[in-house]
């Protein structure tokens, strides 16, 4: 069982932009933890239920990061709950990081494994992963890689007649659309 709760404090009455909103499955633990952080607090228990609906509500109430006192959007991060949410790797751990993964083989069952994971990804997830890019603003470098890559790419014939239709076809329900906007 799973517990979405409110902590607040006397002056806040709005729980969509003040105040922290969290989930837990152990109240007592995570109360302790809070007030050793925030003091003295009220607090409201808004949902009790599955794990799965508890970050649904919490995404809902926390849809973007530095709501209130929360540093992290709500509930789970791209699929995937990460207890580094809101927090960055060290210089020296990045780099840690990065010797560690030199010379590392994938062998053929972890890329199928991952193969899976990658294209088994949900709509909603996919909404998540689209809502966290909008809006972000590629370097110039990046835009230049970007453009090289995409200047340099090959395609096939079939795959250039089915541009064409799909191009087509917005062209016939654009203009499809323009006419029953003006009245014709």
């Amino acid at each position: 069982m799973f517990y979405v709760y409110w902590i607040y404090f006397w002056e806040t009455e709005d729980i969509y932009n003040s105040g922290y909103v969290g989930i837990t499955d152990n109240l007592k633990d995570r109360f302790y933890k809070h007030r050793k952080k925030f003091g003295n607090f009220k607090y409201k228990i808004i949902f009790t239920g599955n794990q799965a609906q508890a970050f649904a509500l919490e995404f809902h109430l926390r849809p973007r990061p530095n709501i209130g006192l929360n540093k992290a959007i709500g509930g789970l991060q791209f699929g995937v709950y990460s207890p580094m949410t809101g927090r960055k790797h060290s210089a020296e751990t990045i780099n840690k990081i990065k010797i560690g993964n030199i010379g590392l083989k994938r062998t053929d069952e972890t890329k199928a494994k991952l193969k899976i994971v990658r294209t088994n990804i949900s709509e909603e997830t996919r909404d998540r992963m689209r809502k966290a890019s909008t809006g972000r603003k590629l370097s110039e470098e990046s835009r230049a890689k970007v453009s090289e890559a995409l200047r340099n790419r090959v395609r096939t014939e079939e795959t250039k007649k089915k541009l064409s239709e799909a191009a087509k076809r917005q062209w016939v329900k654009y203009h499809a659309e323009a006419e029953i906007k003006n009245g014709k």
